[in-house]
């Protein structure tokens, strides 16, 4: 069988841990019974194999090939792309006893947030929030013309690593700064006001700790905001940027690009549209 599931950006600022948009970048799988096994470390036989756990049931040694991959370690959701590949496939093989609510928790429990998760299963932007009964979720589609320029640099970045960065305890003033800008961002994305979203992306529960491990990550989200953009913020845990655009973005990403190669550092432009379908059988 065949699996397609979509990159993600998450955060987009101050939506830590919570907030993600789907994106037409790719993650397909085929997985089959045949051929070489593939090790189990691989994140679609560990999806696969957490299905049949969860009905006590012994997986099939499965052999994977990647026809496409998001970019790994750098920001766009691809181990949560890769999990929720062989929790589907796994899915399907065993008669589709899981509902997608249902692998979203279980795809959250693996990842151990919702917030790439949660729209690389559904598509579009959800906001997501585990709870004692599940992961509670909401999704949007993205307004119409919204644009995502990218700047993928050639360095990964360890998301463990990345959340040891963050301090255990924030001050007052900064959690309130960050649930205003959420409330801000979510609003401006549903109602399509673009004016908001510079001051929407702002972020101080992770970025700023997260910034010494970025080089450069400062002057290239100025960069993007100079080129037009209407806000940037780290994508995920970085080291990616991303810049929400209407319009082409072609110039965004490639003023982000620019910016990095004065810090020495060489990135990949890229400008996606949001996906609104999210992962399927194909």
């Amino acid at each position: 069988m065949k699996v397609r599931v979509p990159a993600s950006t998450s955060n987009l600022g101050p939506g830590f841990d919570c907030i993600g948009l789907a994106l037409r970048l790719y993650l397909t799988v085929e997985i089959s019974t045949e051929g070489p096994p593939s090790p189990g470390c691989d994140f679609v036989v560990q999806g696969l194999r957490e299905a049949f756990a969860r009905v006590g049931r012994r997986p099939p040694l499965i052999s994977v090939r990647r026809e496409e991959a998001i970019p790994e370690a750098r920001g766009l959701g691809s181990s949560a792309a890769a999990r929720i590949a062989g929790l589907m496939a796994g899915n399907l093989l065993l008669g589709e006893p899981f509902g997608r609510e249902e692998l979203l928790n279980i795809a959250t429990e693996l990842e151990g947030h919702p917030d790439n998760a949660a729209p690389a299963l559904f598509g579009g932007l959800v906001v997501a929030v585990r709870t004692e009964r599940g992961v509670v979720f909401s999704r949007l589609d993205p307004p119409s013309g919204l644009r995502l320029a990218l700047a993928v640099p050639e360095f990964s970045s360890d998301t463990s690593a990345a959340r040891k960065l963050l301090p255990e305890r924030v001050p007052f003033a900064d959690a309130v700064y960050n649930v205003g800008r959420a409330s801000i961002l979510v609003a401006a994305l549903a109602g399509g006001d673009p004016s908001l979203l510079r001051e929407a992306t702002k972020d101080r529960l992770h970025q700023p700790y997260r910034e010494s491990s970025v080089p450069g990550f400062e002057e290239v989200r100025e960069a993007a905001l100079e080129a037009g953009a209407c806000g940037a913020a780290l994508s995920g845990a970085g080291p990616s940027v991303v810049a929400l655009c209407f319009g082409e973005g072609e110039e965004v990403a490639e003023a982000m690009v620019r910016a990095w190669g004065r810090f020495g550092v060489r990135a990949e432009p890229m400008v996606l549209k949001p996906d609104f379908e999210g992962a399927r059988y194909v």
